[in-house]
C-alpha cells in the first residue's frame, strides 16, 4: 500500500513539503520549552510511548505526563493482577515502555524478548485510563 501525500495532492511541491515537516519537526522536538512537545524527564527521553498501537494508552500517558507537568515519565502498565497482601495495591506488567527513571536502585536491567524488564521502584502511583464506549468518551 502506498500512502497518497495529500500536500501534493493539493498543489504543495515535494520539496516545499520535506522543508515544511522538517521545520515544524524541529519547532516540536527541539526549540524553546514554551514550544516544543518534547521534553526530557531525567535519564528518560520523554516520548509518549505504549504498546501495539494502543491509542488510548498513548492519550493516557500524555494525560498524566501533563498532570505532572513533565516532571515525570507516566508508566504504562498493561497486564495487572490484584496484589497478595495488600487490597489497595495493584501488581503491573508491561510490554516494554517503562521509562528507565522508574528502575528501583537495585533492580538490574536486562532484556527479555528484545524488551527492557526491571522491578520499579516502589511508592504511590496514578493508576489511570483513558477510555471510550461506542465512541463516547
Amino acid at each position: 500500500m502506498e500512502y497518497v501525500n495529500v500536500f501534493e495532492k493539493i498543489g504543495y511541491g515535494k520539496e516545499i513539503t520535506d522543508e515544511r515537516l522538517d521545520l515544524i519537526f524541529e519547532m516540536l522536538f527541539y526549540s524553546g520549552e514554551d514550544v516544543r512537545i518534547y521534553h526530557e524527564a531525567g535519564d528518560d527521553m520523554g516520548y509518549i510511548v505504549a504498546c501495539e498501537s494502543d491509542v488510548h494508552g498513548a492519550i493516557t500517558c500524555a494525560l498524566l505526563s501533563c498532570a505532572s507537568r513533565g516532571k515525570a515519565a507516566p508508566l504504562f502498565g498493561e497486564f495487572t493482577a490484584r496484589h497478595p497482601e495488600n487490597r489497595n495495591a495493584e501488581l503491573l506488567w508491561h510490554c516494554g515502555p517503562f521509562p528507565y527513571s522508574a528502575k528501583a536502585d537495585r533492580s538490574e536491567a536486562k532484556l527479555f524478548n528484545t524488551k527492557p524488564s526491571f522491578k520499579a521502584k516502589d511508592g504511590d502511583y496514578t493508576i489511570a485510563r483513558f477510555q471510550g464506549d461506542s465512541g463516547k468518551y
